[in-house]
């Protein structure tokens, strides 16, 4: 999973205004952009390049993705974004949405990794 970056977030760009669960969810998006990820069969799954293979991602690794935006900045004030559990969840669920391709694997030229990351 180290494909996925957790920035501090001095590295985040600002926020216009206090972001929404929405806005966090897309920004996530953003950071994740070069390994795109789908929700299917009940998980997030990341294309890994090197085989050319879907592996899944861990709930807990996008959580903590999401919770290194807590301390970006807004602009024009003083303030940071803050994020907590509900947060954490919201955003969570909005990915989900997102990103959801219920037959994606339907698809045989999407190919799964075995549970030990071989293809």
């Amino acid at each position: 999973m180290a494909d996925i970056p957790a920035f501090p977030p001095s590295r985040h760009p600002p926020f216009r205004r206090s972001p929404d669960h929405a806005e966090i969810a897309r920004a996530v998006l953003v950071v994740l952009e070069s390994q795109p990820v789908v929700w299917s069969d009940g998980a997030f799954w990341q294309h890994n390049r090197a085989t050319d293979r879907w592996r899944p991602v861990h709930r807990s690794y996008l959580a903590r993705l999401i919770m290194s935006f807590s301390g970006a900045p807004i602009v024009g004030s003083n303030c940071t974004v803050m994020v907590n559990y509900g947060t954490v969840t919201g955003v969570l669920r909005l990915l989900a949405d997102l990103v959801d391709d219920p037959g994606f694997f339907a698809d045989p030229t999407n190919r799964r990794e075995d549970a030990d990351g071989s293809p």
